[in-house]
């Protein structure tokens, strides 16, 4: 019996074991050769598996790829796609995007791979929000497929508010605040007017923000915390330096980190020295807590807590951490705030300290610290709270009680080629039109347009920039008979050297039959020379036509290039343009306002050169295409006026003609100083002169480059203390091209600086606190309570 046993055993041991296989088989599907994960853009939350986009908008985004059986190399491909699959045209175009950046995979190893994305608008956005389609092309010819990615929409009113730190728990109470959103109780949550969407990233490794300002247009703050700056990369922190330029707006919580941008690119940020930190006393504090009470807080109060009692707990604390250092040149205080609380302009933006720690106790257990978040930190008008039939409606006061979903009240970022207003075809309609334009004031500005489809800095060919370019560049590029003086002239000459010279010439020579000879030669060299001088307006030639706008803000050494392009040729040509730097963008603009479906593919590449290369424009015969490009520039040096306003610094390596500086007096009276040519390195004594009702321009500016600086000039739109510089480069400045190259080209820049900008309105608080809402049964018709 136990022989048997032994015998048996194997048998049932191999059995099982097969047993055993044939499920593992079943129940575990083969991996796929690239395994591509979920696309997530950027900035990304480190506990969030959801991402959001907002549309019109460049961004930032990361994706995992592995090979699972062998090495391969190639690029990772993405394109925007609408729920129904179909590809989405970029504006009115034709065209669409196709994204692609080298991949090398080595097999086995899981690797990121950072990308850049753009979405156009579509009409199914809001409700279904947009698809990514993300695939690997193998070298080899393979192309493999991964999943497709469900992005989130942002609304044109909502943008990013990004919290810096490595203790997000810490700061979880401000996702519960309600200075973030314009809370109705007559909405839903979905309809809420959420203002800012919180993001924390994640702090290990390198940070998932964006490394260029070009995809930073989608963030309105950001909130700095215990982060050493060396934690961002040198490109991020460029990148944070030029949004700041252009209204990016920076809280600093001052105890835990100013001390670390010592010695860092970001330390011209601070409103501050970055000393080491001090202390603080409860005492400090009460001042503060006063003059930011709303008045009726300790009738709302839901958890007993008012400012009253809130200050008598400080009373008693000696001692808690505060963030030292002098005020720097140009820094003042938020006003209330006993000098704890400090803020500088940077450009258009503004940077604000603590010198408490933001995430104190006490803060978080004063009934206006939502008020004070909303008015001292964020810089942002008061706000008042309206009744409605079932509830509250939070508005903001000052008259902007309709301004509720107005995207120039939730960020400050202004970029002049996308966020110029824009009333008619020309610049004179432009200007005629402004004394109807929407009332100012002191929070929003007539010059920009509040109802741009992405929001404040969106991708926007309807400025009054791109307007202003396009209309220029359609009549510059545009096909016209030759004058019938041309023809006469050219007729007169061909005939004079044809007949009586080609006769005079021969028979001086003694060989008068040799005339005939020269009949066919002088018949084709006549032919190639009226050719030669016609070629522009009969379309036998490539051209190429470029208007751009060199945007600077003074004290910063870097500027924003856009270029508007026009490209026409006589034959069906496929172009190419290549930038020499990464931080540039290309899309193309629709010379039709008839909407249509994406039929091309551009080929949008990264990674593959020293810059961005854009592939696969092609143009038809006799037609024009319109191109609109962005690019951030190194000016080798800034910009600046002196304190008293009286000299101008030029420290860059650019030269700049018929400049003009412009202000406003205390008077409320326009003054200009006209300059002409500024050369490079040049300092210029500036003297303002009364410029009546329009500031005079240079007499030999081209119509195009004037129609351009006039518009981005609106002196009418200059508020006092604000001043402005406007001039033009005479050539083409290098950085693209466009190949293959053109024969005919011409191009026309034209400079405008921000050399001041005026403070920002009084910080205030919150008008009332929001009221409790207390909803009597019978009102849904249910028994009232006895």
């Amino acid at each position: 019996m136990l022989l048997l046993l032994l015998c048996c055993l194997p048998l049932v041991g191999c059995d099982g074991c097969r047993r055993t296989d044939d499920s593992d088989v079943t129940d575990k599907p083969p991996e796929p050769e690239i395994a591509v994960g979920i696309l997530r853009t950027m900035p990304a939350h480190a506990e969030s598996p959801v991402s959001y986009v907002k549309p019109g908008h460049w961004a930032a985004a990361y994706q995992d790829l592995k090979a699972t059986r062998q090495d391969h190399r190639g690029a990772l491909q993405t394109e925007s796609l609408a729920t129904d699959g179909r590809r989405l045209p970029v504006g009115k175009t034709e065209y669409s995007f196709l994204f692609s950046r080298p991949a090398a995979l080595v097999k086995g190893q899981q690797k990121r791979f950072d990308l850049q994305l753009y979405v156009p608008h579509h009409s199914e956005q809001t409700q279904r929000g947009t698809l990514l389609q993300s695939s690997f092309a193998s070298r080899q010819g393979s192309l493999f497929d991964g999943i497709q990615s469900r992005l989130n929409t942002m609304p044109a009113y909502q943008y990013y508010f990004v919290v810096l730190t490595s203790r997000p728990a810490d700061f979880a109470y401000i996702g519960d605040d309600d200075w973030q959103r314009m809370r109705s109780d007559e909405l839903s949550d979905s309809e809420q007017n959420i203002h800012y969407r919180l993001v924390a990233p994640s702090t290990e490794g390198v940070v998932p923000i964006p490394d260029s300002f070009l995809q930073w247009t989608s963030i309105a703050y950001v909130l700095w915390d215990d982060l050493s700056p060396e934690t961002l990369t040198s490109d991020q922190q460029q990148a944070l330096l030029d949004w700041v330029a252009w209204g990016g707006r920076v809280i600093v919580n001052g105890p835990a980190s100013a001390a670390s941008f010592r010695g860092t690119p970001l330390q011209t940020l601070l409103p501050i020295e970055a000393a080491d930190s001090s202390e603080l006393s409860g005492e400090q504090i009460a001042p503060l807590l006063q003059a930011w009470q709303v008045p009726d807080d300790s009738a709302n109060a839901s958890n007993g807590d008012t400012t009253a009692t809130v200050v008598n707990q400080l009373a008693s604390v000696d001692s808690m951490p505060g963030a030292g250092g002098a005020k720097r040149d140009g820094a003042r205080e938020v006003d209330g705030t006993n000098d704890l609380v400090l803020e500088r302009n940077t450009g258009r933006g503004n940077v604000v300290i603590t010198r408490f720690d933001l995430t104190a106790g006490w803060l978080r257990k004063w009934p206006a610290a939502s008020g004070f978040y909303n008015g001292a930190l964020l810089r942002r008008p008061p706000r008042d709270f309206e009744r409605l039939n079932f509830g509250v409606q939070t508005v903001f006061a000052d008259g902007l009680q309709k301004q509720t979903r107005n995207p120039q009240l939730v960020s400050g970022l202004r970029i002049l080629s996308r966020d110029m207003s824009f009333a008619g075809g020309t610049a004179a309609a432009i200007e005629d039109s402004r004394p109807t334009k929407t009332q100012e004031s002191s929070w929003i500005s007539g010059r920009f347009d509040p109802d741009v489809a992405g929001g404040v800095a969106a991708w926007n060919e309807k400025s009054g920039v791109s307007s202003v370019a396009r209309n220029a560049l359609q009549k510059a590029a545009g096909i016209s008979i030759p004058p019938a003086r041309f023809v006469a002239r050219s007729l007169i000459w061909y005939l004079a050297i044809l007949v009586p010279l080609n006769y005079i010439i021969f028979r001086l020579l003694g060989r008068l039959e040799w005339a005939w000879i020269a009949v066919p030669v002088i018949a084709a060299g006549g032919a190639i020379w009226i050719a030669r001088q016609a070629q522009l307006d009969i379309g036998f030639a490539r051209s190429r036509s470029e208007l751009a706008l060199l945007e600077i803000q003074g004290g910063h050494d870097r500027g924003h290039l856009t270029r508007y392009m026009a490209l026409y040729n006589s034959l069906s040509t496929t172009y190419e343009a290549d930038f020499d730097t990464r931080e540039a963008l290309l899309a193309p603009v629709s010379m039709s306002s008839t909407p249509t479906e994406a039929q091309q593919q551009i080929q949008f590449r990264t990674g593959f050169s020293s810059g961005v290369q854009v592939q696969g424009l092609n143009v038809p015969s006799n037609k024009t295409q319109l191109l609109h490009a962005e690019q951030m520039v190194s000016l080798g040096g800034v910009l600046s006026i002196s304190d008293d306003e009286t000299t101008l610094h030029n420290d860059t390596v650019m030269e700049f003609e018929d400049v003009s500086v412009v202000r406003r007096n205390d008077a409320n009276e326009l003054e200009s100083a006209p300059l002409g040519p500024l050369q490079a390195g040049e300092s210029v004594r500036l003297n303002f002169q009364s410029a009546g009702a329009a500031v005079a321009l240079g007499t030999d500016i081209p119509e195009d480059s004037a129609d351009l600086m006039r518009i981005v000039l609106s002196e009418h739109q200059l508020p006092a203390g604000e001043i402005r510089l406007i001039g033009r480069i005479a050539s083409e400045l290098p950085g693209c091209q466009i190949t293959p190259q053109a024969s005919q080209t011409q191009a026309q820049t034209v400079v405008h600086a921000t050399l001041r900008y005026p403070p920002l309105p009084t910080a205030r608080p919150d008008l009332r606190m929001r009221p409790e809402v207390q909803v009597e049964g019978e009102d849904f018709g249910l028994p009232a309570e006895q």
